[in-house]
């Protein structure tokens, strides 16, 4: 059983077309909408889909990006795919992906990796040894999220840096699960229908800058993370 994860912040039209195409997939069994902007936010709770106004809690303003993790542990179901609201992926990726996760669910499966280095690499790599899986499509265990929660604090001071808030969560929350399975991830090439992207995060002035300053955070950090989240019991 599986819970689809998007976050609605400025493109509710995508939103729509996304809901209507996953809620058809027997692969999904519930969909998980967050309304991160109360002028963009929609209404279409059904049986498979359930929304959650987080701006009326001010839930942007203190989560940021973090929303996807906080709709992780809200869902239903322990296998959870987040997904951006500018991609569509076609049912047979989306059951291929899952596929290759429940292989092995000790890591992260998704559609766009990362290298991690000193620098934030802006280049898609795949493979069995991917260090970053971008939240562009991913799938992971749901017990990550409270991994994610209890080890930010860890990275509050950069974060806090980012813009907006919660930039870099995907390079963030790859590297900690990785430590915690004590292995690397799974990205896989896949079809996608790229849907409008205005307000894109990644087309702000400091995205590249900000996400080598917080690589480069994590690779010195590293010992110190592994100490910590070793000593975990999930």
């Amino acid at each position: 059983m599986t819970s689809l994860i998007i976050l609605n912040w400025k493109r509710p039209e995508n939103i729509k077309k996304l809901i209507n195409h996953y809620q058809s997939m027997d692969c999904i069994d519930e969909i998980i909408i967050s309304n991160c902007n109360e002028d963009t936010a929609i209404t279409n709770d059904t049986n498979k889909v359930r929304i959650f106004n987080d701006y009326s809690e001010k839930g942007n303003d203190v989560f940021g990006l973090d929303l996807r993790f906080v709709c992780g542990l809200r869902a239903k179901y322990n296998t959870l795919i987040i997904c951006d609201d500018d991609m569509q992926l076609v049912e047979k990726d989306v059951e291929k992906i899952l596929h290759i996760y429940h292989q092995n669910d000790k890591r992260i499966v998704g559609n766009k990796g990362r290298d991690l280095r000193n620098r934030y690499e802006p280049t898609d790599v795949w493979g069995e040894q991917t260090d970053i899986i971008l939240t562009q499509f991913l799938v992971c265990q749901k017990k990550m999220c409270h991994l994610f929660f209890l080890c930010k604090p860890m990275v509050e001071e950069i974060y806090e840096s980012g813009t907006p808030y919660g930039n870099g969560e995907d390079i963030f929350f790859s590297f900690i699960v990785g430590i915690y399975f004590r292995t690397k991830h799974r990205s896989v090439n896949t079809h996608f229908k790229q849907l409008p992207e205005p307000h894109a995060i990644s087309h702000l002035p400091n995205h590249r800058s900000y996400r080598d300053k917080l690589c480069r955070f994590l690779i010195t950090n590293r010992e110190i993370f592994e100490e910590f989240i070793h000593k975990l019991v999930l």
